[in-house]
């Protein structure tokens, strides 16, 4: 082949199935974008915060407050998972953050 833009898929006469695997991953992902065209978001003093960030916010605070809890009532020593344990009740309570925010849940 003596155009080198054309090499650029071929390689002798097999198809080059990275550049093809790269485009369809190119597409898939633009086309996913699709669903990016209004993220929920709440007002704070006059501008407007992505719903997310609040939700991640209580979901740390939470996972802080339950150490805590664990740790003054004692059971710090009895629950072995510590970081399991708190990081689930973080992401639990970020996650009904995010349903009550976007009106899924009540």
């Amino acid at each position: 082949m003596d155009n080198p833009q054309s090499a650029l898929l071929y390689y002798g006469d097999d198809f080059d199935t990275y550049s093809m695997a790269r485009s369809l991953a190119l597409v898939a992902l633009a086309a996913s974008l699709y669903g990016c065209a209004g993220a929920p978001s709440f007002g704070l003093f006059g501008a407007y915060f992505p719903l997310w960030l609040l939700s991640a916010l209580a979901g740390i605070a939470g996972a802080l407050v339950s150490y805590r809890i664990f740790v003054a009532a004692g059971w710090a020593e009895i629950v072995r998972a510590q970081l399991l344990v708190n990081t689930a009740i973080g992401l639990i309570l970020a996650e009904l953050v995010w349903l009550l925010g976007t009106g899924h849940l009540l």
